[in-house]
């Protein structure tokens, strides 16, 4: 039952239920900021929402943290509380980025939105309730070690999700310490589960020969789309989030300034995602022939602009991939693809053709581990030498493939 009294002490603050003129009445949770001696004020929710005073305090316990600063006791702190806390303060402001808007923050709001997933999927229904001070001690730090391999074993999740529930674990409680909740953090003793590191399987690469067959299949965008994944080996947002003005067609070459995922404009990773490029002949032709097509074509444009936004905003890529290009491929027998298909096959090719440094460029990695970091930024024509052996080596493998195919 929740109680009749307008005002609750609860642990450096205070619940209040407040009438309103319409409506049922609602919970606020009340406190002064210290240092500051700011008084603050939030909104827990409205007597039919919170139907008990238990759930009443623990829709507060997040904010009481926030209250009960680093010098208070924390015995009585429960996972749950923390995890609502972190979700509050370190997750929910870079979930709602707008549509079209630079998605620059701490974290991007796609993996913002896979972190409260995690949480609220993953986490808190498994470990909330423990006390945070528990959860330091080694019987629970093995529970987590534990639950973690069973998660990876049991296939319940793919092995890259488990990893990254232990690594949003391990930023959890390194917040909770910097907090002052723990004085370490319980992920520095566990160890993340054999085979999490490992994809569930190997990504496909297309051969030249498929390659060279595919991009023939499609109309303009699309095999622009296609040649620039495929010659350039762009990550997924990489080639969408393309300006006109991002590309030099006199001296043909392309400089990578932003993604797009998501509908949102992303930073591109490291300084070497930013490199510049050279700009294949395949690839020029194709820009060249989308540019007579599109009707947003100037320096500002993006290349992909979709009409649906006026030229706003790009094409989403996994949408152009589903509605698009996969269609066409799984009726020509190629079978399902991603954009990240195109991308492992250039380091495929690339392992054949080209020396591990000049694969890192083409790649643009910041660095590769095999290489250890030992090798330089070649210069733009040796990238540029570097990529037309690449299509040399695809054509001729397309060749042998074709006069094999002929001979037999």
């Amino acid at each position: 039952m929740i109680p009749h009294e307008q005002r609750l002490r609860y642990q450096h603050g205070t619940l209040e239920r407040m009438k309103r003129k319409i409506g049922p009445d609602i919970w606020t949770y009340r406190w002064v900021e210290r240092g500051s001696g700011k008084r603050r004020r939030v909104r827990l929710g409205t007597t039919k929402e919170l139907t008990t005073m238990q759930a009443v305090k623990k829709a507060a316990d997040g904010y009481r943290l926030s209250a009960n600063r680093e010098s208070d006791a924390v015995s009585h702190v429960t996972m749950a509380a923390v995890l609502d806390r972190y979700e509050r303060e370190l997750i929910t402001p870079y979930v709602n980025v707008p549509l079209g808007a630079v998605d620059d923050g701490r974290i991007s709001s796609m993996t913002a939105r896979a972190y409260r997933s995690y949480l609220k999927r993953w986490i808190c229904p498994r470990w909330g309730k423990y006390l945070i001070s528990d959860l330091a001690k080694p019987q629970l730090r093995s529970s987590i070690e534990a639950w973690l391999r069973e998660l990876c074993e049991s296939g319940r999740l793919a092995p890259k999700s488990v990893r990254s529930i232990g690594s949003l674990l391990r930023l959890v409680f390194r917040q909770a310490v910097k907090w002052g909740y723990l004085d370490h953090s319980p992920m520095d003793y566990v160890d993340l589960p054999d085979g999490s590191t490992l994809r569930k399987k190997e990504p496909r690469a297309l051969t030249p020969a498929e390659y060279l067959q595919l991009v023939e299949l499609y109309g303009p965008r699309e095999r622009l789309a296609i040649k620039i994944a495929g010659w350039l080996g762009t990550r997924r947002g990489e080639g969408f989030g393309l300006r006109w003005q991002d590309l030099d067609l006199d001296r043909d070459v392309v400089t990578f300034r932003q993604g797009f995922v998501s509908g949102r404009i992303t930073p591109l990773k490291t300084k070497s995602s930013r490199a510049e490029m050279a700009i294949p002949a395949d690839v020029k032709e194709a820009l060249l022939e989308w540019k007579k097509h599109t009707a947003y074509s100037a320096p500002e444009d993006w290349v992909f602009a979709s009409p649906i936004t006026k030229g706003e905003r790009p094409f989403w890529p996994d949408s152009i991939l589903a509605n698009h290009i996969q269609p066409v491929a799984e009726a020509a027998g190629f079978g399902r693809m991603g954009w990240h298909t195109f991308r492992h096959s250039v380091s495929q090719w690339s392992k054949q053709a080209l020396k591990l440094e000049e694969t890192k460029e083409i790649l643009r990695h910041a660095n590769i581990q095999t290489t250890s970091d030992i090798y330089k930024g070649l210069p733009l024509e040796a990238k540029r030498a570097a990529q037309q052996r690449l299509v040399e080596f695809v054509r001729e493998e397309a060749k042998k493939s074709s006069d094999q195919a002929v001979s037999a």
